[in-house]
């Protein structure tokens, strides 16, 4: 089965972020991505752990086991 990939700009509009950001979680290792010469692609997985681990803590501040 194919892996769907986001760029940078895509990710970037889609979380309502800016680019610089994704470039820098990318950087810090928040974010896995592929480099295909300078452009990278952040695969669809990721993007969907990036997102669960958001709603997980978002629940932990709720719960207030923060």
């Amino acid at each position: 089965m194919p892996t769907e990939f986001y760029t940078t700009e895509e990710l970037a509009e889609y979380l309502k972020l800016s680019e610089q950001t994704i470039r820098l979680w990318i950087k810090q290792g928040k974010i896995k991505s592929y480099k295909f010469g300078r452009a990278h692609r952040i695969p669809i997985e990721e993007v969907r752990r990036l997102l669960e681990e958001a709603s997980e803590e978002s629940q932990r501040e709720v719960d207030g086991s923060v």
